[in-house]
């Protein structure tokens, strides 16, 4: 059995407060007005080991979990993020849709907003008439990573696959990678990101009973409700390839609440096809161990060191 002890070393104080609050996706009925940005940046004209010889600060773009249905740009890791802003990189903690009013296809939709909204200048540009950027300081919006919770893992997983150009790295901290584990049935998940003529027609699948041999579908017309219904469920099962970011899996080994085998499979499934995975597991803990705090253990050492900081230290070298 895993020994505890009670008394982990200190990471960096969370004492730490976003440097501007952002509207970058507005959008029409949501209470808020749309989707924030927090971000937080480095010192004026520092030049932290991820700046020098290159244009400008680089960015780590924050997705919170929350089940899909709760969090905010508040539900992230306040230590981590000082860790980063300390090696000179901009961290941007953003909002997505919640459900109910939101599917999957809508959040992940808005992650690859805050994406783009980055990538294209939108951020820099918000900064600037704000006041928050110095003549010299500019932001390299050609060097992003991603880092992820829970569902936010899952939403910073995709956006690996969506992303152009490619993210430069992902930290994923006990993401959720199975989409039957999240809709309330198979066809459920397969609908994810479709429109709803596709879905109707797709439907019609069920129409009459059980069928053993599709080929008279095929014969007649080769775009029907079967052959529709194949390529959905191709779309929802995402295809990896060897283009797939470098990625970094931290998984808690005593997680409850999203199977470790979840982490453990996709890991694989990357590595089978070329993908650059590291994975780093943490001894007697649970989901959102490094949200929450906790002890360290015997066998493992303590989290900070042992698991957090080897994920943010795979960013940083990714961004040199």
């Amino acid at each position: 059995m895993t020994a505890l002890s009670p008394a982990p070393p200190s990471p960096p104080s969370p004492l730490l407060s976003a440097n501007s609050r952002v509207l970058f996706k507005p959008l029409e009925g949501a209470a808020t007005g749309g989707c924030h940005a927090e971000i937080y940046l480095p010192k004026m004209g520092a030049v932290g080991p991820s700046k020098v010889g290159k244009k400008g600060w680089p960015v780590a773009l924050f997705i919170h979990g929350g089940a899909f249905i709760a969090g905010g740009c508040y539900d992230i890791s306040l230590p981590q993020v000082q860790y980063l802003v300390s090696k000179g990189i901009v961290c941007v903690s953003i909002e997505y849709r919640l459900a109910p009013h939101a599917d999957l296809a809508a959040q992940s939709e808005d992650c690859l907003s805050a994406f783009e909204w980055i990538r294209d200048g939108g951020m820099a540009k918000a900064l600037k008439e704000e006041g928050k950027l110095d003549d010299g300081d500019e932001i390299d919006s050609e060097r992003i990573v991603g880092v992820g919770y829970s569902a936010g893992g899952y939403l910073v997983n995709m956006l690996g696959h969506q992303a152009s150009p490619p993210l430069a790295a992902i930290l994923s901290f006990y993401s959720i990678n199975d989409l039957e584990l999240i809709a309330v049935t198979p066809k459920d998940a397969t609908y994810l990101g479709c429109s709803p003529s596709e879905i109707a027609f797709a439907n019609k699948v069920f129409e009459g009973g059980a069928v053993t041999d599709d080929r008279d579908d095929f014969v007649k017309n080769p775009i029907n409700p079967r052959s529709t219904w194949m390529r959905l469920v191709m779309i929802a099962s995402t295809v990896i390839s060897h283009n797939y970011p470098p990625i970094f899996l931290a998984i808690p080994q005593l997680d409850t609440l999203v199977p470790p085998s979840q982490s453990w499979r996709f890991a694989e499934r990357l590595k089978e096809v070329g993908v650059e995975v590291e994975t780093a597991r943490a001894e007697g803990a649970g989901h959102a161990f490094d949200l929450h705090g906790g002890p360290r253990t015997e066998e493992g050492g303590d989290w900070w060191e042992g698991v957090i900081r080897k994920g943010l230290d795979f960013l940083v070298g990714k961004l040199r």
